[in-house]
């Protein structure tokens, strides 16, 4: 038979079928007028009843087109109708599957097309029919069919199938979850829309192959199509899970950019949250711990879901919460002295529920946590919490250990953007009890910097719109000064020192650096620069401040101005590097300064910059 009369025989059972099921495109007619009848009678809105019933409406009619035009026909006998006629098997398959896709398709477009034109609702870009909607409405109407063929066909190949089905699908559930834990945006529509093009190959071959080779006999062609389909869906998930293992087995070699990092206390160690080369995504963004020389690493978790790394005073152990915004976070501990160093799973005894922020004692044997509604604090290792006490925490709110080990944490107000009342909550594991011991007040949206062992807090204050800073005592809340006040800077950024005191940025018209004793008193002012601008401060070795000022011009980057805060003079301009600190990747992170001086530059490399000759030494990363 010539191809052109094969062809003509498609297009004539796809006709055919259509005519068959004409009551579907006067069922999308009659909903294409709901959407401009019922705003009338006060039921929903316009555009979206309008998207509401035009999604329902594809749906419905790719399923039932999915289940009946082969399948139906199979199970009745009266595809041999078809195959006993002069034409080749292709023509008989792709005429029911092509009216299937016509039918889904025009019923859409009935029901959605008078809103789209009304101005109400806005058809979906170019890009987005070929990435997401036809090879999603292809899959839908294939597996429709793949269903409905094996259930029909009442043979023990279908508990195969759901068997399959099932591995495959948990298997493709873990390896999303495992990236999502680590940063990897597996859900982005470029990763949906090769998911989707796989499913519509697979099911679309499957159902060729069934009706070429399974004829009539719905049984075979069941066996047929599941042999088919599984043989391609088993290699892309198999991939795919191995994919999303490699993505997480990285080095810290693999970092192609650096956003944060901060040093332990010695300087031993250094926790790297950053962005990895390709092949890894782009949006693979993990943290790693690694040695100062690079030679010995752990894998920490994906940056945005983790709190912490932080580490003992001795720099023996570290812990930190990874998965903590989801449900079920797990608190992982590091031996940092073994060779290699160890990692492990440790209780984390509080209820289920994110965590906020984490701290660790100096002498590494108690762990405090923060939740949104609660404070612990427990012995590692334990499964029993030492001391409780109730919290309010909207977001981050760091927990830090004193040196006599009771963990101190502020709490409140009711409406975090509101003026009110801070509360110093003292956790205190010897005797498993919990205070208030202090108030402090807030004109809402506060934001605290604890001093060393918890002896001082500063509270930044209204922190969009006409911030002040107060510092306070660590124990008491008792104000001790008031650093900035209201409306004197449009700005504000602040850090303690190792020492102590504490430094202070204020920006707006002009940078201003100051710095104050433990006792609140102005041992230097600073003008960094006139013009306007905004601005962060660290300190970034013993006694050395950098003042991180945004690039002035198109070019993404910042200068850093050092300046000895003891002899209150600027050292000089470092041009194209800011202080490695802690960002918003690793919020409540220990920022330590080291002697070495941990920089990221415009290329996002992490670099040492040497304070007294300036020679800089890449660590890691660099485009």
């Amino acid at each position: 038979m010539s191809e052109r009369l094969a062809a003509r025989g498609l297009m004539a059972i796809a006709a055919r079928e259509v005519s068959e099921r004409a009551a579907l495109l006067g069922l999308a007619t009659m909903l294409a007028v709901v959407p401009f009848v019922a705003p009338w009678i006060g039921i929903g809105d316009r555009p979206l009843l309008g998207g509401f019933l035009g999604t329902v409406m594809v749906f419905t009619a790719a399923m039932l087109t999915g289940t009946s035009v082969i399948a139906r026909d199979l199970a009745e006998g009266r595809l041999g109708f078809f195959l006993a006629r002069p034409l080749p098997w292709w023509s008989i398959w792709g005429g029911k599957m092509l009216a299937a896709f016509v039918l889904t398709f025009t019923t859409g477009a009935i029901v959605l097309g008078p809103t789209a034109l009304s101005g109400d609702w806005r058809l979906p870009a170019g890009a987005w029919w070929m990435q997401i909607l036809v090879p999603g409405l292809v899959a839908l109407i294939g597996s429709m069919h793949v269903v409905a063929v094996g259930y029909r066909a009442r043979s023990g190949w279908f508990a195969a199938d759901l068997a399959m089905a099932t591995a495959l699908g948990w298997l493709v559930a873990r390896t999303f979850r495992r990236l999502m834990v680590w940063g990897v945006d597996a859900g982005h529509v470029d990763y949906a829309a090769a998911a989707l093009w796989i499913l519509a190959f697979a099911v679309v071959v499957a159902g060729a192959a069934q009706v070429a080779q399974g004829r009539a006999d719905i049984r075979r062609g069941h066996r047929v199509l599941s042999i088919v389909l599984w043989s391609l869906l088993t290699p892309a998930v198999l991939a795919y899970a191995a994919w999303g293992t490699w993505v997480g087995r990285f080095a810290p070699a693999d970092l192609r950019t650096v956003d944060s990092a901060w040093p332990s206390p010695d300087g031993s160690w250094i926790a790297v949250a950053g962005r990895t080369r390709w092949p890894r995504p782009e949006t693979f963004t993990p943290t790693v711990l690694m040695d100062a020389a690079a030679q010995r690493f752990l894998r920490v978790g994906g940056a945005p879901s983790v709190r912490g790394p932080v580490f003992s005073e001795d720099v023996r152990r570290a812990v930190w919460v990874a998965e903590a915004w989801t449900d079920t976070p797990r608190l992982m501990a590091a031996d940092l002295r073994s060779n290699p160093p160890s990692l492990s799973r440790v209780p984390l005894p509080v209820p289920p529920g994110s965590i906020v922020s984490v701290g660790l004692s100096a002498d590494g044997e108690n762990v405090a946590v923060v939740q949104r509604s609660q404070a612990a604090v427990f012995k590692l290792g334990s499964a029993q919490a030492l001391a409780v006490a109730p919290v309010r925490a909207s977001w981050w709110r760091p927990i830090v250990f004193a040196r006599d080990g009771r963990a101190h944490v502020l709490s409140g107000p009711a409406d975090p953007l509101s003026p009110g009342v801070l509360d110093l909550t003292v956790l205190d594991p010897a005797t498993g009890k919990a205070a208030t011991t202090g108030h402090i007040p807030t004109r809402g949206y506060a934001f605290e910097r604890w001093g060393a062992d918890a002896a001082r807090v500063a509270v930044v204050h209204s922190q969009a719109r006409r911030p002040s800073l107060t510092l306070h005592d660590g124990s008491t809340g008792t104000l001790i000064a008031t650093l900035v006040p209201e409306g004197r800077a449009g700005g504000i950024a602040v850090t303690f020192l190792r020492d102590g005191r504490l430094a202070v940025v204020e920006y707006g018209r002009g940078v201003v650096l100051r710095v104050f004793s433990t006792e609140g008193a102005e041992s230097l002012s600073l003008e960094v620069t006139p013009t306007f601008g905004f601005a962060q401060v660290a300190e970034v070795a013993p006694g050395m401040l950098a003042v991180e000022l945004p690039f002035p011009g198109a070019a993404a980057g910042s200068d850093s101005v050092l300046v000895d805060a003891s002899a209150g003079r600027v050292i000089r301009r470092e041009h194209g590097v800011k202080p490695a600190g802690p960002s918003w990747f690793a919020r409540g992170a220990q920022a330590v300064a080291d002697a070495g001086s941990l920089f990221i530059d415009d290329r996002g490399a992490l670099v040492r910059v040497d304070g007294a000759t300036g020679e800089r030494r890449v660590v890691l990363g660099g485009r």
